[in-house]
């Protein structure tokens, strides 16, 4: 599914929407979400190589599920377990607040503008998992609920770590494509003229060392 189709199905309810939504956001803390839609309950299981921690987990999946604004659900159980154990360490019972899609949608979130459709991004996680998949592009428009205004992706403040590492990777693969380029060559012309072929093979080690120093 594309990110929009995602983002929908999630707010219809799908619990592998959900999860997906979810994973990206815990991804950096090393958690996983498992998560079950039964009766107007949604159950969030979050587990990994230490008990998650409840007073953080808690308040972030709240925040998200009622962000999403997901559809037929009345009360959320969360959960906190190890990987690998049957029996969770905790639980949690909230009972959410309903909040219509067209407020959450009424520029509360980061929204990305692509020819002639706007996409939601239901969080920061979700837009750098974006950036680095190629979905969103740094020339793309992008609106930013904190300074309440639209802005180029490359000028968004919180993406500028990301951006600066994925510029000096693009820099890098591209020197490594020279250094074999002008290598290649100049095997290729010492058979015909030895002269030449050293300049280009030469060129060829100074772009792979360039590599090197940004890779």
């Amino acid at each position: 599914m594309t990110p929009q189709e995602v983002l929908t199905a999630a707010r219809q309810g799908n619990p592998q929407a959900i999860a997906a939504l979810i994973n990206r956001s815990l991804k950096p803390q090393q958690l996983v979400a498992k998560v079950r839609l039964a009766d107007g309950y949604l159950h969030v299981m979050v587990e990994g190589a230490t008990v998650p921690e409840q007073r953080a987990i808690v308040p972030f999946i709240v925040k998200g599920v009622q962000g999403l604004g997901v559809a037929n659900v009345s009360s959320l159980v969360v959960y906190g377990k190890l990987t690998g154990e049957d029996v969770p360490a905790w639980s949690d019972r909230v009972e959410l607040a309903r909040i219509q899609v067209s407020e959450v949608s009424q520029l509360k979130v980061f929204r990305v503008k692509q020819s002639d459709k706007e996409i939601e991004v239901p969080d920061i996680e979700t837009l750098r998992q974006w950036l680095r998949d190629g979905s969103v592009k740094p020339s793309d428009y992008i609106y930013n609920p904190t300074l309440d205004q639209w802005m180029y992706v490359k000028d968004l403040a919180e993406l500028s770590s990301d951006l600066k590492k994925q510029g000096s990777t693009q820099q890098a693969d591209q020197y490594n494509r020279m250094g074999f380029i002008f290598g290649g060559l100049g095997v290729l012309m010492l058979l015909v003229f030895p002269p030449a072929g050293i300049i280009l093979i030469i060129l060829g080690v100074v772009f792979a060392a360039m590599y090197y120093t940004k890779k």
